[in-house]
C-alpha cells in the first residue's frame, strides 16, 4: 500500500509538470518517490530533466534545495 502512495505521487507530479514544467517542488517530490521505490535511474533522469528544463526555459540552475536533495538521495 505504501508503494501505491508513491506511484500516485508520481502520477500527480507528472500532471503538474505537464502544465508547468518549471515547478521545482514537483521534481523534488518525483525524485523522493523514485528513491523510495528504488528506481535510481528515474531519480537521476528526473534531476537531469529539471536541470535542463530550468536552463532552457528560465536560464537558471535548480535551487540549492533541489541540488542538495539530489546529492543526498543519490548517495543513499
Amino acid at each position: 500500500m505504501q508503494g501505491e502512495k508513491y506511484t500516485d505521487a508520481i502520477d500527480l507530479c507528472q500532471r503538474v509538470l505537464a502544465k508547468d514544467n518549471c515547478w521545482e517542488r514537483a521534481y523534488r517530490h518525483l525524485m523522493t518517490a523514485y528513491n523510495y521505490l528504488g528506481d535510481r535511474g528515474q531519480l537521476a533522469r528526473t534531476y537531469q530533466r529539471c536541470l535542463q528544463t530550468l536552463k532552457d526555459e528560465l536560464d537558471v540552475s535548480p535551487s540549492q534545495e533541489t541540488q542538495e536533495l539530489y546529492k543526498k538521495l543519490i548517495r543513499s
